[in-house]
């Protein structure tokens, strides 16, 4: 049995069946780079991909960034699932695993792959930080986007984004 196989077989929506079968490759190589070629992990991703990615429905994304957001929900859940599966830890006194743990944005994720722990208002946050750091990125067809004009319109989304925020969920 193939990705592509277990893919047609389960029982995501076709349209992530669809977005899954598009990173294939990616899937492959990430397997290939742990040195673990187990598909069960592959089906192990698929049922907290597709747990995740219907959680995801439920939180207000800014339509440009919808496509972005829920790409970066299959990989980060990719990647956890695969270091979780692999039992992959670096050296604590390794700059690497500073990075590791910086480069998680979605905490969320990985608390839900490593434990089995959902929490609604984490994963939103988690969300909300992704559009404010997509937001960040100035356009490159926008040449005469000046730096005040863009550090104006970060600081509208942020203050946007934080006012949907119930005051009781806020991690600070």
């Amino acid at each position: 049995m193939s990705i592509s196989e277990i893919i047609k077989l389960s029982n995501c929506d076709n349209f992530t069946k669809m977005r899954l079968e598009k990173n294939v490759k990616v899937f492959i190589s990430t397997m290939e780079n742990y040195n673990h070629k187990n598909l069960r992990t592959f089906q192990f991703f698929l049922s907290k991909v597709d747990y995740l990615l219907e959680k995801l429905t439920s939180v207000e994304i800014e339509d440009e960034y919808r496509d972005a957001v829920s790409s970066h929900v299959i990989s980060e859940t990719f990647i956890r699932a695969v270091e979780y599966k692999v039992n992959y830890h670096p050296a604590r006194d390794s700059h690497m695993r500073l990075s590791i743990e910086q480069d998680t944005k979605f905490q969320s994720i990985k608390l839900y792959i490593e434990c089995g722990t959902y929490n609604q208002k984490d994963f939103q946050q988690d969300i909300w930080k992704l559009q404010v750091e997509l937001a960040a990125k100035i356009p490159e067809e926008c040449g005469t986007y000046n730096q005040k004009d863009f550090q104006q319109d970060i600081w509208k989304l942020q203050v946007e984004l934080a006012a949907k925020i119930p005051e009781d969920d806020l991690i600070i």
